[in-house]
């Protein structure tokens, strides 16, 4: 071997123990990140699972009630205000949206 490849290899011997700690601490910071990652995923997905079944519905249910109240309100006024007579199809309109 050449004294340069002999001199390498004695640093390289020297530092060793450097280099298998810096690697060791490489491997568990790796691991680490690794893990949160992972359960910022899997969390992040049953959260997203949780919002779309448990919250989302009942805020879809409050606004087809309010969406429902509205129509009402709005039948029974121009059923109030009309002069031609139609409140029998009015009143009829609203049962049909009041039982949806």
């Amino acid at each position: 071997m050449s004294q340069e490849k002999v001199n390498a290899y004695k640093n390289e011997k020297k530092n060793r123990k450097k280099t298998v700690k810096k690697e060791k601490i490489k491997k568990k910071v790796i691991q680490i990140v690794t893990a949160l990652l992972t359960v910022l995923v899997i969390g992040g997905f049953g959260y997203w699972i949780y919002y779309s079944v448990a919250i989302a519905p009942t805020q879809q249910e409050k606004s087809a009630e309010d969406l429902t109240k509205e129509i009402t309100d709005l039948l029974n006024n121009m059923s109030q205000n009309s002069t031609s007579g139609n409140t029998v199809s009015d009143n009829a309109l609203t049962q049909d949206v009041v039982a949806e």
